[in-house]
């Protein structure tokens, strides 16, 4: 009888954190005014490596695309371009980085799978939605650091 009371105090103590978390998730997410920018805060959260690397292969891909220096290219993106504006300043065009940065995720995205770091479902939802994150990414104003 005790091991019965025991079971039942142990999910009933788990269906409420699972469901105060739901509730959390959906209050945090449902009817927020700038969901863009607590997503990313969550994800860089979540997984600040990852996105320095994605950081990272973006800045040397226009760098490669627009045959530049890191310091010009910081200073524009300093100033407000995007890097969208900076590679067509700079004898590239936008699709052109943002079609090598595709490549270079994709490629990325499948070296995940090979390695067992990331399911082929995964894989496939990412890559699903990495040329609108992409394009988000390259006419995005950012600051440097």
């Amino acid at each position: 009888m005790d091991m019965k009371k025991l079971i039942a105090g142990t999910a009933l103590a788990a269906t409420l954190v699972v469901g105060i978390g739901g509730i959390s998730y959906a209050a945090d997410s449902s009817t927020s005014n700038a969901p863009a920018a607590s997503t990313r805060t969550a994800t860089t959260a979540k997984h600040p490596g990852v996105v320095r690397k994605a950081r990272r292969a973006a800045f040397k891909t226009v760098l490669d695309q627009t045959h530049t220096t890191a310091a010009d290219l910081k200073a524009a993106l300093a100033g407000g371009q995007t890097m969208a504006q900076y590679a067509a300043a700079h004898g590239s065009s936008a699709q052109a980085v943002h079609d090598a940065l595709v490549t270079k995720f994709n490629a990325a995205i499948d070296k995940a799978v090979t390695n067992g770091k990331l399911t082929q479902a995964k894989a496939d939802a990412l890559k699903a939605k990495l040329p609108a994150l992409v394009t988000k990414a390259v006419n995005a104003h950012h600051t440097t650091k």
